[in-house]
């Protein structure tokens, strides 16, 4: 069913989440220095911008980037060791990068409560500034973009349950929740343009700003391409999005697009625009088709109604849900929540391997030596990465027997959304210190130098 794009939300709209989305180097720091820019330019007194065909106003109020996390957790280790790295390349940590997101959502949330706080009993007027939070980094896994919906909502009750006098009924009931619309912008970029621009990264682009130049920090290839293989899309079956094919669409690059996720997803699916010399020269048309056209249109308060339908639905389900469902139920449903990740977890490192060994060989195709590119080398990297692949399979196994043992009574049904979500951080623990391991056996057979001759 269609909601009514005239209707009005039944919460507050206190904010406005924007988390952009995609793999390194899929263009999503360059768009978000255009977009400030159309700002700027459109209104640089009061930097408001239209939302929703002029519903309501927005303003730009915090801007945070993973990259300028990790180059401050970076400075801050900077006396401790790091492994070492081919000449030419930077240093690459996946669990540096795993401590960068967690601070990127610590940074967020305080963004979001400074951003909220004060504004429960407010009015949804016609001329209301909504404040915006733009929020950069990959999130190529659903459980990263979900901690940030779920973040989101227990901000909602944290400002609202804070501001609202309990022992006023009257005040309580007449008083509106808030409520942090949540969009995601995904750069659905081909990878062979991602691994491209990844490849000359660290050098400055000429007519490119100080900041940008050098901003962005290089990553393995075969991080890029293991990060795309595991990419948790969830376009709906009927609507999926294939940046490779087709033609590009140059009056309006993006598209609304159904997922199964309970927030809004707006797709930027142009065929790339690669040759990468006309890149920038697109970006302000990009950046005003998002403000302009994609903010407008009825889809985009479509989508605000639906979150906001969500999650009434959400909560309604669990009152009901644990009125109605027994102890062997919730056992039930824990034991298929661990193991279905136990299954994930193994397609994950499955992709993690392929796409290194498919590195290893497009590089050998290319006529890059190594130790890799010999077949003793490639024989002993293939067992050493499958030995690493046993290990972190086994202790995903123990660690999960270990959070299953602390959290053997889920009590309700939230109980049961905690412990997935306890596995999930534990999920992607395993996964970024195996691709850790993968990524130091890489680099130790990079770094050795090949015989000069071979025994006969």
């Amino acid at each position: 069913m269609r909601n009514n794009p005239s209707s009005p939300l039944p919460l507050h709209l206190s904010a406005l989440l924007l988390l952009l989305t995609g793999i390194p180097a899929a263009g999503k720091s360059t768009f978000l220095a255009a977009a400030q820019r159309h700002v700027l330019q459109g209104d640089s007194t009061s930097r408001k911008v239209p939302l929703f065909g002029g519903r309501c106003q927005g303003r730009i109020c915090s801007v945070l980037q993973l990259d300028k996390v990790l180059a401050d957790l970076e400075a801050a280790t900077a006396h401790k060791q790091h492994p070492v790295a081919p000449a030419g390349e930077r240093k690459f940590s996946p669990l540096l990068w795993r401590q960068a997101t967690r601070r990127l959502l610590e940074l967020t949330q305080s963004a979001l409560r400074t951003c909220i706080t004060g504004t429960v009993d407010g009015d949804a007027r016609e001329d209301a500034v909504v404040p915006m939070v733009l929020v950069e980094d990959n999130m190529h896994y659903r459980s990263m973009r979900e901690r940030y919906y779920q973040m989101c909502r227990s901000l909602e009750r944290e400002v609202y349950y804070a501001q609202t006098p309990h022992d006023s009924p009257t005040t309580s009931a007449q008083s509106r929740q808030p409520f942090i619309v949540l969009f995601e912008l995904r750069f659905a970029t081909p990878l062979a343009v991602c691994l491209a621009r990844n490849a000359r990264r660290g050098k400055p682009q000429e007519g490119a700003g100080k900041d940008q130049a050098c901003e962005s920090a290089w990553v393995p290839p075969p991080v890029i391409c293991s990060m795309d293989a595991l990419f948790d899309h969830c376009y709906a079956r009927t609507d999926r999005v294939n940046p490779a094919a087709g033609e590009p669409c140059r009056l309006n690059p993006w598209q609304w697009t159904t997922t199964t996720q309970p927030w809004g997803l707006l797709v930027h699916a142009t065929q790339a625009i690669e040759t990468d010399e006309s890149w920038p020269a697109v970006l302000p048309e990009t950046a005003a088709s998002f403000f302009d056209v994609a903010l407008q249109q009825s889809e985009a308060w479509d989508a605000c109604q639906r979150q906001c339908q969500e999650i009434a639905c959400t909560h309604l389900q669990r009152l009901r849900e644990d009125e109605d469902i027994d102890e062997a139920t919730r056992r039930r449903r824990a034991a298929e929540t661990a193991l279905s990740h136990a299954h994930r977890l193994d397609l994950q490192l499955r992709g993690i391997v392929h796409a290194f060994l498919s590195q290893r060989n497009h590089r050998k195709a290319h006529g890059t030596e190594s130790v890799l590119s010999t077949p003793q080398g490639a024989a002993l990297f293939r067992k050493s990465i499958a030995a690493a692949k046993q290990e972190a399979a086994q202790r995903f196994r123990v660690q999960l027997r270990q959070l299953g043992t602390e959290k053997n009574e889920p009590t309700d049904t939230i109980a049961v959304d905690l412990l997935g979500g306890s596995i999930d951080d534990l999920q992607e623990l395993v996964v970024q210190e195996f691709q850790q391991r993968v990524l130091d056996l890489w680099r130790d057979a990079e770094v050795c130098v090949l015989p000069t001759s071979h025994t006969q």
